[in-house]
């Protein structure tokens, strides 16, 4: 499922956080990025996962326009061997995003528990000039 309520750092300056940049903002739940303004951005994310099932742990980052034809931007993937044990994975992807395109993070599969801790999970763009 989508990963919802993410927010904005708040350690960082007023003018470069998602609520208040001119190029994407922070929306639906703080589950999504919007893009405002077409550009070339690197994307990336870290899900720290609390071990409670053994097995695969894996996530995608997507992108879709009006929630249609979603596509996948990058992808990540690790294995907890031993139950109760925690693991991160981190991607990252230099993708072209165009005006109203929608980006999140959707876990692939159920009943996984994330640490939304900060510095544990995160999720982030950074637009090219």
């Amino acid at each position: 499922g989508t990963i919802h309520y993410w927010w904005p750092n708040e350690r960082t300056n007023s003018n470069h956080t998602l609520a208040n940049t001119s190029d994407y903002s922070l929306i639906l739940s703080g589950s999504s990025v919007q893009i405002k303004k077409p550009g070339l951005f690197s994307v990336y994310a870290q899900i720290y996962f609390d071990g409670n099932v053994q097995g695969m742990y894996q996530y995608k980052i997507l992108s879709s326009y009006e929630g249609k034809n979603s596509r996948v931007l990058a992808h990540c993937a690790t294995i907890i061997r031993v139950k109760g044990y925690e693991e991160s994975c981190y991607t990252s992807a230099l993708v072209s995003l165009g005006e109203n395109e929608m980006v999140w993070i959707d876990l692939n599969e159920q009943g996984r528990r994330i640490n939304l801790d900060v510095g544990r999970s995160f999720f982030g763009l950074i637009k090219f000039q």
